[in-house]
């Protein structure tokens, strides 16, 4: 589940998740943010990449739900009176604005997709963690009292509690053992000499250096080489940027944010395996002493 309102509402428009595989029904669980909600009878979920969604064979629109880190009934109120423009969606907040202590409901009309649409979306604030903001959206002429009510028994629904984190990894324990080393990984592959005689190797190696300043060097290249009974080739290339290096408890989990110099950011999932071993986004990396000039 992630926090993003307009890529969110994208992606209404965009997916039938009735076709999807595993839907759930029922209580949905996400201990790592602290938040429970019941799916209504008739209505099925699953889980996307921007957060969660909820379709019915039966009624028109589509739900979707994701967490929100707003800590106020004012960031809240502030986040719901703005205007959303993006990705070929269009929406203006209607004026009959609801505030309550603990959360806020508001209605949009506008376009997606060059569709007429209504949206109803509340805003819930999570004092121990991580908020939600549940949202349903269909085109104006269906827009009907059915889909307030389903709106409502999910936003009543809702279980927000604190977040579980897991004591023994934190971003703490990866700062303390990863900081000041060098991570690494390497690929190599060859295929061997076919029809015709080629054959060709590809490698692929990728370096952080998490200096103990909290200065990083990333390298990453690339090498294809191919032969044949007629022809030699090579190709590659090397990149490298720094900037500086951070480590990141989030939902339960531990993110390294690499902060390039140029003003970008790009952010790993950290874990480390049953073999011992580091994997950024799974995917293993050695670890290496460093010294750093």
């Amino acid at each position: 589940m992630k926090t993003r309102f307009i890529t969110s509402l994208f992606l209404i428009i965009m997916i039938n998740i009735l076709n999807a595989q595993q839907l759930q029904t029922g209580i949905v669980q996400y201990p790592e943010y602290g938040v429970q909600f019941t799916i209504p009878n008739g209505w099925f979920g699953k889980e996307m990449n921007d957060g969660y969604a909820m379709q019915s064979q039966t009624e028109t629109g589509l739900v979707m739900l994701i967490v929100n880190e707003l800590k106020t009934i004012n960031a809240l109120k502030e986040e719901f009176s703005k205007n959303i423009v993006e990705h070929g969606i269009s929406l203006t907040p209607e004026n009959n604005i609801e505030v309550k202590t603990n959360y806020v409901k508001r209605y949009y009309t506008g376009t997606a997709e060059g569709q007429a649409v209504k949206v109803l979306a509340y805003g819930c604030l999570n004092p121990n963690g991580y908020g939600v903001t549940a949202m349903i959206m269909t085109k104006t002429n269906d827009f009907s009292d059915v889909h307030k009510s389903i709106l409502l028994k999910i936003k009543n629904s809702l279980k927000l509690t604190r977040p579980k984190v897991n004591e023994s990894f934190n971003a703490s324990i990866c700062k303390r053992e990863l900081g000041g080393k060098r991570l690494k990984h390497e690929k190599n592959t060859f295929s061997p000499g076919g029809v015709g005689g080629v054959s060709g190797s590809y490698s692929v190696t990728r370096i952080i250096d998490l200096c103990a300043s909290g200065t990083f060097m990333y390298y990453g290249g690339s090498n294809v080489s191919v032969e044949s009974e007629n022809a030699h080739g090579y190709s590659g290339g090397t990149q490298d940027n720094q900037g500086e290096w951070e480590f990141k408890d989030e939902a339960g989990k531990v993110f390294l944010y690499l902060h390039y110099n140029n003003g970008e950011s790009r952010y790993y999932h950290v874990t480390y395996g049953k073999d011992g071993g580091t994997y950024l986004d799974n995917t293993r990396y050695y670890r290496l002493n460093l010294k750093c000039n």
